[in-house]
């Protein structure tokens, strides 16, 4: 698909995983860590199977409000896109993470609402609440002051 992808072990989840390398925005390394390709790695297995991503995750099921069907038309135009009679569109979109789906989504704001799958929908609520939460956190300073 144009992309280049990095396949490594991954210390998070423990297995050989591919990272596209356009969206990797920080390596470390282990000091004093030594890693052995396992004896039944196969490279080319491997590629096959960041070329067959699309078949692979689940769908996700997106209304956008007909105020950004413009951009969402750009956005999501190698995915299935219905046009629905108030001008809104509703996309189905494959993600294999349902954390990044819900970082996707959530840029639309209230612009979006998600049809399914439930986990999407939790995920959001998650990960909306622990912004609050942060945002709780702060200490703001007042633009204005009185005098």
């Amino acid at each position: 698909g144009g992309n280049y992808y990095l396949i490594s072990f991954c210390l998070k989840t423990q297995e050989v995983r591919s990272f596209r390398i356009d969206r990797i925005s920080n390596i470390e390394t282990q000091q004093n860590s030594e890693y052995e390709i396992p004896d039944d790695f196969d490279v080319a297995v491997a590629a096959q199977q960041i070329r067959n991503l699309p078949e692979h995750g689940f769908d996700v099921q997106v209304k956008f409000a007909s105020e950004i069907s413009r951009w969402i038309l750009e956005d999501f135009q190698d995915d299935e896109l219905q046009q629905q009679d108030d001008g809104s569109i509703v996309v189905i979109f494959k993600s294999h993470s349902v954390q990044w789906a819900a970082k996707k989504i959530i840029g639309y704001g209230e612009l979006a609402t998600v049809i399914s799958p439930r986990k999407v929908i939790a995920e959001i609520v998650e990960q909306l609440s622990s912004l609050a939460a942060w945002i709780n956190t702060l200490t703001v300073q007042p633009l204005f002051r009185e005098t």
